[in-house]
């Protein structure tokens, strides 16, 4: 129940990734990584990598392959982390939203316009995808079972053989994760939080409206106001972002003379 600042800054952090050994890496919109190597609150210092691109987005499958992306010059640029610094790589042919993988060469990225590549151990493969709008969130379970969503307001059911539609909602389904066995999407309107059920989607927890879901342990969900979680499926604590607000008090805004 304690929260406290590690490292505050004037200006906009844009993505976050916790390994399971507790490293950190964050991504900052001003050409920033910051990397915190040690689990424990305040024990090490973040340290500071500059890249060439405004960063809006991190993910990695262990610490050994973290993957941070964004844009330079209104085209897409990514980088690997190396153990000691970022490496550029080829982007997909695409803005990258987010990624979501099992194996260091099953990976994959989504994004604007219908993007979805895989990562296959050297390089990004696109895939067909049957929607062009964009896509916010993926989940790979396995070779034959992965999910991808966004704001185009369709759920994808895909495997490494291709990718087709489930269903279409009214309104945009911006996350979604595979956890104890459901299928969990974050969408919006009066659904909110909801579990997949054959091809249509049923309200779990409708004031919960979820924009990023993380299911490694519990189900942890990031929503407008607020962050939640649930380590059983019926039961959710929250924490609103007024708390962080308070927390942040002191550092200026970067706006602030």
């Amino acid at each position: 129940d304690r929260l406290e600042v590690i490292y505050g800054k004037a200006g906009w952090l844009t993505g976050l990734w916790r390994s399971e050994t507790g490293k950190v890496h964050v991504t900052d919109i001003g050409n920033h990584i910051y990397f915190n190597p040690d689990p424990a609150p305040r024990a090490a210092p973040f340290q500071n990598f500059q890249v060439k691109g405004a960063m809006t987005g991190v993910w990695g499958l262990d610490d050994d392959t973290v993957f941070a992306w964004g844009q330079s010059g209104g085209q897409p640029v990514m980088f690997r982390w190396n153990g000691g610094g970022w490496d550029p790589m080829d982007p997909p042919p695409g803005r990258v939203i987010a990624m979501h993988g099992i194996a260091p060469d099953m990976i994959y990225a989504v994004g604007t316009e219908g993007l979805i590549a895989r990562w296959d151990g050297s390089a990004f493969q696109q895939a067909p995808c049957p929607v062009r709008t964009t896509l916010s969130s993926v989940f790979v379970v396995s070779e034959d079972e992965m999910y991808a969503c966004g704001e185009g307001k369709s759920l994808l059911s895909g495997s490494v053989h291709g990718w087709s539609e489930i269903l279409t909602h009214d309104m945009p389904l911006r996350a979604v994760a595979k956890w104890q066995g459901d299928v969990w999407v974050g969408a919006g309107g009066d659904l909110g939080l909801s579990k997949l059920d054959g091809n249509q989607l049923v309200s779990i927890k409708p004031n919960i409206k979820a924009l990023r879901i993380d299911a490694r342990e519990n189900l942890l969900m990031s929503a407008n106001g607020f962050v939640a979680q649930t380590d059983d499926g019926a039961n959710f604590g929250a924490r609103k972002i007024a708390r962080f607000e308070d927390a942040m008090a002191t550092t200026p805004a970067m706006w602030t003379p």
